[in-house]
């Protein structure tokens, strides 16, 4: 009768546990890197954002109405496309409750990226929203459904 030592019985007990964890570990690096992906593309949409409000304070508001809100809104595109991921980028956000907010008008191709209100008191307001609604991203558990990041910035003009 063969006698099987304690060695030889426990041979293929680590390749199945390294298979199982293996497994575990790359579902683990997927769930970081996809949760760090949107965390960044939201991030770096909020600071684009800003970038463009703060942008559009040095056009000059003694402009014509019609002027002064197409000069804003082509700034806020010039600053836009000159991002890395323009390509990705559209407008499509919702304008803020509260107020009687204007879109406003596309430039270059572009769609707008924001809306300008007037608060009655000291002038306008520009919300200015980027969402990255064309990029393909991956389902994230949890969010119910495809997340799309965007961006948004309030400034007083």
């Amino acid at each position: 009768m063969l006698r099987y030592s304690e060695s030889t019985r426990q041979r293929g007990a680590v390749a199945i546990e390294f298979a199982v964890l293996s497994v575990l570990f790359v579902g683990l690096l997927y769930a970081i890197a996809t949760y760090a992906l949107s965390f960044f593309l939201t991030l770096t949409l909020n600071h684009l954002s800003a970038e463009a409000a703060r942008s559009a304070i040095r056009i000059d508001p003694a402009l014509a109405e019609a002027e002064y809100r197409q000069a804003i809104s082509n700034q806020i595109t010039a600053t836009v496309t000159d991002f890395w991921s323009s390509a990705w980028i559209d407008g499509g956000c919702d304008a803020p409750p509260a107020l009687v907010w204007t879109p406003l008008p596309a430039s270059s191709g572009q769609p707008s990226y924001g809306y300008l209100a007037s608060d009655g008191v000291s002038g306008q307001l520009l919300h200015v929203c980027l969402r990255m609604g064309r990029a393909p991203l991956p389902y994230l558990p949890g969010m119910r459904g495809r997340f799309i990041p965007q961006g948004k910035a309030l400034t007083r003009l």
